[in-house]
């Protein structure tokens, strides 16, 4: 999952790699002030074309043809016509009266009919608070209603409706399943499990495959306790030195605060989850998250931890590699990245190589102000370089991430003997594509898709830039995004006679390291020159006609040795190349695999 605003929708090629596009509640005033026609177009284009929308309370307002909100004070009235017009009549509310704005006076437990839906109850009750009905939506060719209003005459009743869209889908509701009993005051336990069929229901009309049990998909994981590995006298010593409050063993940082538990000589350790909020903290720190990490016992840590990430066998695979190690493992974090690059008094500490891994992150972070909410199956994990000011000259930092990406494209096909024809690819410039089809993974006509995303930010503290790099590697999880067992499973499906076992994290991040570690050194040691050759083999781009923002044709040529510039030539109206050079900087730019088209980034 992504959080995107407008300037995100216009810019970047998010419709190549997006299922579901949610638009939530609010108000639609808002979205139609900051949606251009560009931005309407390209959410019609990814709708027709197979993909699907979400439209929640304001979003469905907004995705109607027609908007009739009508409140006593006639000043808050809004009515009009709108862009998008997935429903072409008219959504009107508020549906119960009492709505109020920024308030949950109006708030209540909507009872819904539902429709045509499989179960044992076909009631309902879901978060409602001014939102709209759609009125006369049976009357409307191919809209169906999925959810009605119990207590609303027929005209008025459609609650929750679908729409096919081309080849796509919408759906469009005036209430908030999104909203669960431990969300608000209005709902209770015991209308959870019909609001969570209900949510399966709506995903799967929208093609969207989900679990089978559909409570473990929806609910929010805990954060949890950090482990520290290997527990020896160095990380020992480091980590002790890190408690400002020796009292309560914390560091206050920037955006966390870190509790530091010394598991060495305790019998009892807490288990999970971890303190979202520090209640030992002074008042100026009392709204920072929580963050613990225990150290000091590899024993223990290891058995909190085996489960989700076998330590054993990654340093087995690891070996003597000066990257990955020391490394924090948790089941559950809110960003890998953030715990390191948004707390400078930590990260001004830690050395070259340590690693942070989480099985989930409920707030992981992309290029720019992308955020991620990845679930199980995803390989997150961020690592520190750092770089002292007297190596500035010498330390062609910009080139990192071309190495990141390269070692996840070698950790994937050099995994054991046998995965050399996984068919990942690198898409500049810091992402690696799968090749793959509606028809199978390994057939002539393949299109690709992100099952990897690099990202690299650089804070300069104390005449020391210290980087940390971000990935995260589609691996386990379930559709609709492809992961690497994905394309083991087409493999093995199509060539039953050379089977491959699905990728372990553990292996995998060992592989990927050590092959970052074989390119970092060598990038010292003798340029970059020495390490492209291998680069330009697995990336997608050789001789590929482009689109620039400008209108303008570009040839792409390669890639600049010194800072990692790309390279394309200017090409004519005849195609043919006019010997101007351009060279366009990998983070100024977003590259559109699907549409040949590089524009400019934020």
């Amino acid at each position: 999952m992504r959080y995107v605003d407008a300037y995100t929708l216009e810019h970047d090629p998010w419709p190549s790699n997006t299922s579901l596009l949610i638009i939530p509640g609010g108000r639609d005033l808002g979205y139609c002030g900051s949606f251009n026609d560009l931005i309407y177009r390209k959410i019609i284009d990814f709708v027709r074309r197979g993909g699907s929308y979400l439209g929640l309370c304001a979003g469905g307002y907004f995705a109607s043809a027609n908007v009739e909100f009508r409140m006593p004070n006639k000043d808050l009235n809004v009515i009009g016509s709108r862009k998008l017009q997935f429903f072409p009549g008219t959504c009107a509310g508020p549906t119960f009266s009492g709505f109020a704005y920024d308030s949950e006076e109006g708030a209540r437990a909507a009872p819904l009919t539902l429709e045509k839906m499989e179960g044992s109850s076909r009631t309902t009750r879901i978060y409602y608070n001014g939102g709209g009905s759609f009125i006369n939506a049976e009357s409307y060719p191919k809209v169906r209603v999925v959810a009605r209003y119990s207590e609303v005459e027929q005209e008025r009743s459609a609650a929750i409706i679908y729409i096919p869209m081309g080849k796509g889908h919408v759906i469009l509701t005036g209430v908030h399943p999104e909203f669960g009993a431990d969300a608000n005051n209005v709902l209770d336990e015991s209308d959870e499990p019909m609001r969570l069929e209900l949510i399966a229901h709506m995903l799967k009309l929208l093609q969207i495959r989900i679990p089978q049990n559909i409570s473990q998909c929806c609910a929010q994981p805990k954060v949890t306790d950090q482990y520290l590995f290997p527990c020896n006298e160095s990380t020992n010593w480091l980590f002790d030195g890190f408690k400002e409050d020796e009292i309560h063993k914390t560091l206050y940082d920037k955006t966390y605060n870190f509790h530091f538990k010394d598991i060495s000589d305790r019998h009892k350790v807490s288990n999970f989850p971890a303190m979202d909020h520090d209640p030992t903290a002074e008042s100026d720190q009392e709204t920072k998250p929580s963050v613990s990490i225990c150290y000091g016992n590899e024993k223990i840590g290891y058995e909190h931890t085996k489960s989700h990430f076998d330590y054993n066998l990654y340093q087995e695979h690891l070996k003597d590699c000066h990257f990955g190690s020391p490394i924090l493992i948790s089941p559950v974090i809110r960003s890998t990245q953030t715990l390191f690059d948004s707390n400078p008094k930590f990260l001004e500490k830690l050395p070259t190589g340590f690693t942070a891994f989480a099985n989930y992150q409920t707030a992981g972070r992309g290029r720019g102000q992308n955020m991620w909410v990845s679930p199980y199956g995803v390989l997150a994990f961020s690592f520190v370089v750092n770089v002292p000011s007297r190596n500035f000259s010498t330390v062609p930092v910009a080139l990192f991430q071309y190495l990141m990406a390269l070692s996840v494209v070698n950790g994937i096909r050099n995994y054991a003997p046998g995965y050399e024809n996984m068919p990942v690819f690198i898409k500049w410039p810091n992402d690696v594509y799968a090749a793959v089809n509606e028809g199978g993974t390994f057939y002539q006509e393949k299109r690709y898709t992100k099952i990897s995303g690099i990202i690299v930010t650089s804070t300069y503290e104390k005449d020391v830039l210290h980087l940390v790099i971000g990935c995260g590697v589609n691996v386990s999880n379930l559709g609709p995004t492809v992961s690497l067992n994905t394309l083991v499973d087409e493999w093995n499906a199509q060539y039953p006679d050379q089977p491959l076992q699905h990728f372990q994290f553990e292996i995998l991040l060992a592989k990927i390291f050590n092959y970052f570690e074989y390119y970092y050194y060598t990038l010292l040691q003798e340029g970059f020159a020495r390490i492209l050759p291998e680069y330009y083999q697995y990336w997608l781009h050789d001789e590929q006609v482009v689109s620039l923002s400008s209108g303008e044709k570009a040839r792409i040529k390669g890639i600049t040795c010194d800072f990692g510039l790309l390279i394309a030539e200017l090409l004519n109206d005849s195609g043919i190349a006019n010997r101007k050079d351009i060279y366009l900087q990998p983070d100024g730019n977003s590259f559109d695999l699907m549409k040949n088209l590089i524009t400019k980034k934020a």
